[in-house]
């Protein structure tokens, strides 16, 4: 750095002003450093103003003038050639009217395109708005979806977890199904009158439930077999009308055991309701002549109303199916040709096979 050189130099002797020798003559102090203290001010002074600091030496004033020239050169040839440049400017030809018109032509296209970007850059603006609304709205049903779908998610697995149970107990309910229709099968296969009423034979008499129904000449059967006979043939008889649902007309069943009756009903044309006329006992008792003529006549009543219900019955299965047919034909008081009357006139194995032939129907 250039500084101000030592009072005591030469060169400071040599370059500072006249006045100096007349300061080092001066007998007292104080002026002298009065007058340092003004030429200090003066070269701050001056320093402030340059990039140099002032007062300089010989060889620093003999590099600024170097300096100084350097730039005075350069500045030459700087105005050198701005005054070239600005010969080449005026002797460059204005513009012609016909540029100077398609110029302002050009200008004018320039601002229609412009204003057309202007309008098209607001439309644009508009449809961003637009878009970006749109954009909030199917954000807004984006996120209403998610919440649909997330309780869709759930209800579904609240119905896969009771479809789970409803298929447990499907197949509990499938299984008890299962065991009570092998159980129904088994007991549709059981026939209840079957075992209810075995029907079978003993030799040349027809039975039910071990119970021989008629009598030979040779084998006496008693009577109070034969009526409990007549009475559970008579329960089989009203079992199988109460299960086919058939209304027998002009005769009410009775079974009562060995003492059964069947009543007989006749249409009573005030009422229009069938009433009692008599009651038949499908019973006998007694061997002696004189009992046997009246208890047989009682018998033989009931037992020709006994095969009148049995024709109604049959008629009646063979009405509802063809393939059906009753085994004898049944005739008045005769069944399979035979009289089921039992009478003084009619053998014992004529009515124990009429009575076989009906157990048989």
């Amino acid at each position: 750095m250039i500084g101000p050189p030592h009072p005591s130099t030469p060169e400071f002797s040599k370059n500072a002003p006249a006045d100096a020798d007349d300061i080092s003559s001066q007998p007292h102090a104080s002026d002298f450093s009065s007058r340092l203290n003004k030429l200090e001010n003066l070269f701050e002074i001056i320093s402030s103003q340059t990039e140099i600091d002032f007062p300089v030496c010989v060889d620093c004033e003999s590099a600024l003038v170097d300096g100084f020239k350097q730039k005075f050169v350069e500045s030459c040839q700087e105005r050198d050639s701005y005054i070239d440049f600005l010969n080449n400017l005026k002797a460059e030809s204005e513009p012609s009217e016909k540029e100077v018109t398609q110029l302002q032509l050009d200008i004018k296209n320039l601002e229609l395109e412009n204003k057309e970007c202007l309008s098209n850059l607001k439309l644009a603006e508009d449809e961003k708005r637009q878009i970006e609304k749109e954009l909030e709205d199917l954000q807004k049903e984006i996120d209403a979806l998610d919440q649909e779908e997330g309780d869709f998610y759930k209800a579904r697995n609240e119905f896969d977890l009771e479809m789970a149970e409803l298929h447990d107990e499907k197949d509990r309910v499938e299984s008890i199904y299962e065991k009570e229709s092998n159980q129904l099968e088994k007991l549709q296969k059981v026939n209840v009158y079957n075992d209810v009423f075995c029907i079978g034979f003993d030799g040349y008499f027809g039975t039910i439930n071990g119970l021989r129904l008629g009598r030979l000449k040779d084998i006496k059967v008693e009577w109070s077999e034969i009526n409990a006979a007549w009475g559970q043939v008579l329960l089989l008889l009203a079992t199988v009308t109460n299960k086919i649902g058939f209304k027998i007309k002009g005769y009410r069943l009775r079974p009562l055991g060995s003492t059964s009756r069947i009543e007989k009903l006749e249409l009573d044309e005030r009422t229009g309701e069938y009433v009692k006329v008599a009651s038949l006992e499908l019973f006998s008792s007694g061997d002696y002549p004189l009992e046997r003529i009246l208890n047989h006549k009682r018998l033989d009543a009931a037992m020709l109303a006994f095969l009148a219900v049995l024709k109604q019955i049959c008629d009646h299965i063979e009405s509802t199916d063809d393939s059906l047919h009753a085994p004898h034909v049944i005739a008045d008081d005769k069944i399979g040709g035979i009289s089921i009357k039992l009478s003084m006139s009619t053998s014992n194995e004529n009515w124990t096979t009429a009575c076989k032939f009906a157990l048989a129907s």
